[in-house]
């Protein structure tokens, strides 16, 4: 069993490393060479749109548009963020027609912006990448913009103040996406992108207020179940249907283990596989992750080679139907809405986290993100798919089936309670710290997964964490594709 924990411990550190690196962008030839993919990243672009969204509704003057700005405009934010932290500044600027003096908007975002091409060109050394080229660009643009602003009207008309250049617009276009699209309009309002930026804010608006709204209610009823629970656990009739020892528990650790070490090779393979060739992308590239998060669960079978029968196996894990398929269904829909207090706890930790590591909270963002962005009807379809059900069926028999049931059954011997508190937290922090979004984002997916423990103990089987989990993801997944449209 030890030597199990030895190699769990050691692709937990390998999973880590494998998120937290992160490859430098390749360096183009020449400033109207853009490297791909592109500079900018869906997290980023997601700022974008949610601050457009907000200067709708609540004007430029909201204190929620400059803090939404500001993780943006750190220096240790990148190259991308300061520009987009700058494009952004001067569309408030010149929605907001303020004057262009000292202190505006766009004065701020002008100097920002030169400020962050002097230190690029000090980094670079004198070389030329896509990420200068598409600083320059934006640079010229808002330096424009601010003149213009500051322009003197003859004859009702804005002095002409120069054009921004074919070589300009291309580079900030292919390089910038979307951000491109928003500071480009902002010199010469493109129509097309003005309406669906106008029409892209009001689904957002209704789409987040309808997921704020299934929150707020379902949250409300998961803080009063959790009540019930305590007040039966006090009690002491809260049922108990897991057994207490297990013929396949000392098989379970390794079981994990072997899952795992399939998983962190096959993600290598995988991740190999896919930057050796730009052939092998979309929903080839997608089928091939789906085989890389299924084929690995064939180390549930390890208890079966060590002699115990698949079908008390299986049972031992929790895939089978509980109290039925419809109430164990049903209870999953309850077990997610157990899981909204609890992300809001994991949410304040993740703020004090942030407090210590600056930086952290604004790497909290999934690489599925930019599939979404980028992807089409069918990638994105697929993406959903794999979030909202090939994931939760695999996380959910390999943390809540058979790692969180080794957990309980080797510290059963402390009581119920405190068996659940041990295995809950544990098997969380493993489940938490895998996942890629980082370090600050642990007590987040943390608490979540607590909250699918909670459900297993409850009802012994994983069918209602999987519905849990699928819920959350869903949600997530739909909100994405709703800030990407």
């Amino acid at each position: 069993m030890a030597v199990a924990w030895v190699v769990i411990a050691c692709c937990v550190a390998a999973f880590m490393a494998l998120h937290m690196w992160n490859p430098e962008q390749p360096t183009a030839t020449n400033a109207s060479e853009v490297p791909k993919p592109m500079l900018v990243s869906a997290r980023e672009e997601m700022i974008g749109r949610f601050v457009m969204l907000m200067q709708r509704f609540g004007g430029s003057s909201s204190a929620l548009v400059g803090q939404q700005i500001e993780p943006l405009s750190r220096e240790s934010a990148g190259t991308a963020a300061n520009v987009c932290a700058a494009i952004l500044l001067a569309r408030v600027g010149a929605e907001a027609q303020q004057p262009a003096g000292e202190g505006s908007d766009l004065s701020r975002a002008a100097e920002q912006s030169r400020a962050l091409v002097a230190r690029l060109r000090q980094a670079s050394e004198g070389g030329t990448n896509g990420a200068l080229a598409a600083a320059e660009a934006a640079d010229r643009v808002i330096a424009l913009l601010l003149t213009r602003a500051s322009a003197t009207e003859t004859a009702g008309a804005a002095a002409r103040v120069g054009e921004v250049s074919p070589e300009d617009a291309e580079v900030i276009r292919s390089s910038l996406g979307w951000y491109g699209q928003l500071l480009l309009s902002t010199w010469s309002p493109n129509d097309a992108f003005e309406a669906g930026l106008s029409n892209g804010a009001a689904v957002l608006g209704v789409v987040l207020g309808l997921f704020g709204c299934v929150v707020a209610v379902a949250g409300l009823g998961g803080l009063i179940w959790l009540g019930v629970i305590a007040f039966r656990v006090l009690n002491g009739s809260l049922a108990d249907p897991l057994p207490e020892r297990t013929r396949s528990g000392a098989s379970l650790p390794w079981s994990f283990a072997a899952w795992f070490v399939c998983t962190t090779l096959l993600s290598i393979i995988g991740g190999a596989i896919l930057g050796a060739t730009e052939r092998l992308s979309g929903t080839p590239a997608l089928l091939l992750q789906m085989v890389i998060m299924v084929s690995p669960l064939t180390a549930c079978l390890v208890p079966v080679f060590w002699g115990t029968p698949w079908s008390v196996v299986r049972r031992e894990i929790g895939l089978h139907a509980g109290a039925g398929w419809l109430r164990e269904v049903g209870y999953g829909f309850v077990a997610y809405a157990t899981a909204i207090p609890m992300l809001v706890v994991g949410g304040v930790l993740a703020f004090l986290l942030s407090l210590l590591m600056p930086s952290g909270l604004e790497q909290a963002s999934h690489p599925i993100q930019q599939d979404l962005f980028e992807g089409g009807v069918n990638e994105r379809l697929m993406l959903l798919v794999i979030a909202a059900v090939i994931a939760p069926v695999v996380e959910e028999i390999v943390f809540r089936g058979v790692l969180f049931m080794h957990l309980r059954e080797v510290s059963l011997r402390w009581g119920r309670f405190a068996a659940f508190a041990f295995s809950a937290i544990a098997s969380s922090l493993i489940f938490a710290a895998i996942h890629p979004q980082g370090v600050v984002f642990i007590p987040v997916l943390g608490a979540l997964a607590v909250a699918f423990c909670l459900a297993r103990e409850v009802r012994g089987s994983l069918l209602s964490c999987m519905v849990a989990h699928g819920v959350n993801n869903a949600l997530i997944v739909g909100l994405n594709i709703a800030m990407s449209a």
